[in-house]
């Protein structure tokens, strides 16, 4: 049984309509093929175990499409707290996250759902 995180019904989830784990685990993994060649952000994922990162991050977003909840905001918080992420990292972030949709076949409409739900967790990604 999945929670339904989009108010549209499980039925009718992004996480649905884009086929689930399988086929968001491959857009984040083409989000990851770009943001590690991007020169702002790169440099966060040099000792990062990247298969264990895209598992997680398919998670977090398949949440936000609507798919099984899967982390609360304050473990968001714990786990970026010390990683020194600024608002120029998160909007690099968010324009290749766009941009990964795009290429991905991930409606215009829909990428703006998922990310309008991303910036609602800004705060507890972005160092202050």
């Amino acid at each position: 049984m999945f929670i339904d995180n989009t108010g549209l019904g499980v039925e009718s989830s992004l996480f649905i309509k884009y086929g689930g784990f399988s086929r968001i685990y491959t857009v984040i993994e083409k989000f990851y093929d770009n943001i590690l060649k991007s020169e702002t952000l790169n440099a966060h994922f040099k000792n990062t175990n990247m298969e264990r990162l895209i598992h997680h991050q398919t998670s977090f977003i398949s949440s936000l499409m609507g798919g099984p909840d899967y982390i609360s905001d304050e473990q968001l918080a714990q786990a970026h707290k010390n990683l020194g992420i600024n608002l120029k990292d998160w909007q690099e972030m968010i324009n290749i996250l766009s941009l990964t949709f795009s290429e991905q076949g991930i409606s215009e409409d829909d990428a703006k759902q998922v990310i309008a739900k991303l910036e609602t967790k800004r705060d507890f990604i972005v160092c202050h």
